[in-house]
């Protein structure tokens, strides 16, 4: 009881060192406790021409404790967040909707929406997120990145702690109609030669820098229609990292959206298409999470 008691008195005093306006906290913990609000969030965070959209990112689940990391949580702290999630009133919401509502107005079936994400396509969502999304009718967003769904779909070393989706896996994600397929780059996931992910380097031309743009998504592009998969409207930037042009290169390619990792809720309006370029996401790590805006 002593212990809980000061666990209580810190996060009292945290919540006291936040803004007094504007503040909507959402905390998971790793407790018999999965979420707790400091303060309760309202009840309807959508005006008719605004949307105000907190944005989940997870990476890698796991069933071995020695594998938690940064990247990494347990496969039951996401159950408990998905359970947590609901006893909230939030409600998945897809980013096709999302898109709709910033191209065309119209209203977001939500009242708490929120968007699920995880990056890089591992093979562990396929195992352990998708049957728990399936379980609880709840949308995600998955970010793979091409060339290791290529890599993988080729190889018979599938093990959870490093493995990717493959196509066949990735086919019958998408075909449940509740998870959205996206590029998290074909190849650009890395850190060489210069270049960050997919910003641009140093000293490179506006043309280059198209091109590795456009050899990046028509390459990802072609292995979705291969596979089966619908094509792609979400680019995921590796890292969070992007360049002054990445937004008009990628517009001009057909992507509509795209995640960064700026850690803030996003305040989207009716209309206006430009914030769907840099959306904002929180990142999921073990222990304490925090949604503040």
């Amino acid at each position: 009881m002593k212990s809980a008691n000061i666990i209580w008195q810190s996060l009292k005093s945290f919540a006291l060192r936040l803004p007094r306006q504007g503040v909507a906290l959402l905390l998971i913990t790793l407790t018999s406790v999965p979420m707790l609000a400091l303060r309760k969030a309202p009840e309807d965070t959508s005006a008719a021409n605004e949307l105000r959209l907190p944005i989940l990112m997870y990476h890698q689940l796991t069933k071995d404790p020695r594998l938690v990391s940064e990247f990494c949580i347990s496969a039951e702290q996401f159950a408990a967040d998905l359970d947590a999630l609901e006893k909230m009133g939030y409600e998945t919401v897809s980013m096709a909707q999302v898109i709709a509502f910033c191209e065309s107005g119209g209203s977001i079936p939500a009242a708490k929406p929120v968007v699920i994400s995880f990056d890089d396509g591992f093979e562990s969502f396929y195992a352990y997120a998708f049957p728990l999304l399936k379980e609880h009718g709840m949308r995600a967003v998955l970010g793979v990145i091409g060339e290791e769904a290529e890599r993988f779909s080729a190889t018979e070393d599938h093990r959870l702690k490093y493995s990717s989706c493959t196509w066949t896996e990735l086919a019958e994600i998408a075909a449940s109609g509740l998870v959205e397929i996206e590029s998290h780059t074909w190849n650009l996931h890395n850190k060489k030669n210069g270049r960050k992910g997919a910003a641009k380097k140093f000293g490179e031309s506006t043309e280059d820098y198209r091109t590795l743009l456009t050899n990046d998504v028509e390459a990802t592009q072609a292995a979705y229609k291969t596979h089966g998969l619908p094509e792609f409207s979400v680019y995921v930037y590796p890292y969070g990292t992007f360049s002054a042009d990445s937004a008009e290169i990628l517009r001009s390619l057909g992507v509509r959206a795209a995640f960064v990792c700026d850690a803030r809720v996003n305040i989207l309006h009716a209309g206006e298409t430009e914030p769907l370029m840099e959306l904002k996401r929180f990142k999921r790590k073990p222990g304490t999470f925090c949604i503040r805006e």
